[in-house]
């Protein structure tokens, strides 16, 4: 994550108060691009563009969601998906084509939201820490899911 959406939080919220977070070492970054990849079945040599790029696709919008909105809450979303129940306390949240990924609580991602997802600035993607589902966020707040349990061949989100 930036160093300046922690200072600005602190600022805010007072120093020492950011939620409690920690940026994967490249090695496992690359090993949860690798584990993706597997996941979906692209081939491992495949580029974090071209594993983007099938996430995108395949991804289904989630109807009515807005994450530019000041009412816009994370958790009702990851509760109707069923991605909250699926035994995830933690989850990675990507920024950078794999460059930049962080490990955070969803109790803490989804109460801090507003106050880590930039509007028009941030690509988000959030996965779930058993790589079961993951959820986009684009820059314009659209929400996109996709369920990953079905290994290759994916279906849709619950």
């Amino acid at each position: 994550m930036e160093n300046f959406k922690i200072e600005n939080f602190e600022r805010e919220h007072g120093i020492g108060s950011f939620p409690p977070l920690r940026p994967l070492k490249n090695d496992e970054a690359v090993n949860l691009e690798t584990f993706l990849k597997l996941r979906i079945g692209l081939p491992i040599q495949s580029s974090a563009s071209e594993l983007l790029n099938f996430i995108d696709q395949k991804a289904i919008v989630i109807e009515g969601v807005d994450a530019t909105e000041d009412a816009f809450d994370l958790k009702p979303i990851l509760d109707k998906m069923s991605f909250s129940s699926e035994g995830c306390f933690v989850l990675f949240a990507n920024w950078s084509r794999f460059q930049e990924v962080d490990e955070l609580m969803v109790d803490d991602i989804c109460h801090y939201f507003s106050d880590i997802y930039y509007p028009s600035a941030d690509d988000m993607m959030i996965i779930g820490t058993n790589l079961m589902w993951l959820m986009e966020i684009t820059h314009e707040g659209e929400a996109k899911a996709l369920d990953l349990a079905g290994g290759p061949g994916l279906t849709n989100p619950k």
